[in-house]
């Protein structure tokens, strides 16, 4: 399981041994065509399209992509159980939808009570079907409609626990996490992957390099 690019303090801590590993089995993924060729130039629209095809046999994907598949074909679709990484742990990355109130608005009380409103009753946007994001409350996740949806279910019992926000090893979030999810020097760092060319070492070197550039 790779550590991440933040040590704990927050600092950038790239090129460490558990990201050397991870990447040596991309490679291996990549010389073995495990890793499609064609996805270094791939958009979400040509990753769609060949989860409907079937070209894809295991991949990751986001809450609510079995829409994307013809009706007739979802039962194909499933969720797989985490599996354990050679160190015997698991994990996975999830994204944050945070809801921020400002203590410069003209009322901190009416913004209070409609965040109160509105967490009481976000979970219309489940019952009407408009959002497939996984549920942080528990009272959502406990209602027929998700309930009902087995792979829902298994992403919350069994993946959700699991996630990591791409601060990986710090407990909390940071400002300079917008400079990786929000730079292009991630996006070039996976494409040398999908290359399958460069040192796995050096690979790192360069995206620290990089990600130091933006941060100072």
């Amino acid at each position: 399981m790779a550590a991440g690019f933040f040590a704990k303090d927050g600092s950038l801590d790239c090129v460490n041994d558990r990201n050397i590993e991870t990447l040596e089995f991309l490679k291996e993924c990549v010389a073995k065509k495990i890793i499609d060729p064609y996805a270094i130039s791939y958009s979400s629209d040509n990753v769609e399209t060949d989860w409907i095809n079937g070209h894809i046999a295991m991949g990751f994907g986001q809450t609510g992509m079995d829409r994307i598949v013809p009706e007739n074909e979802r039962d194909d679709l499933q969720v797989a159980n985490p599996i354990l990484g050679p160190h015997g742990d698991k994990g996975t990355v999830y994204y944050l939808n945070p809801l921020m109130m400002f203590d410069t608005t003209p009322s901190q009380d009416s913004s209070e009570a409609f965040l109160e409103y509105y967490l009481d009753n976000i979970k219309v946007y489940w019952e009407s079907g408009v959002i497939t994001d996984l549920p942080v409350k528990r009272s959502i996740a406990d209602l027929p409609v998700i309930q009902n949806n087995p792979k829902l279910v298994l992403a919350i019992n069994e993946w959700q626990p699991h996630g990591k926000t791409i601060a990986a090893q710090s407990s909390e979030a940071f400002g300079a996490l917008n400079a990786v999810d929000g730079g292009n020097a991630t996006a070039t760092f996976a494409q040398r992957i999908v290359e399958g060319k460069s040192d796995s070492r050096k690979l790192l070197e360069d995206l620290q390099g990089q990600l130091e550039k933006i941060m100072n």
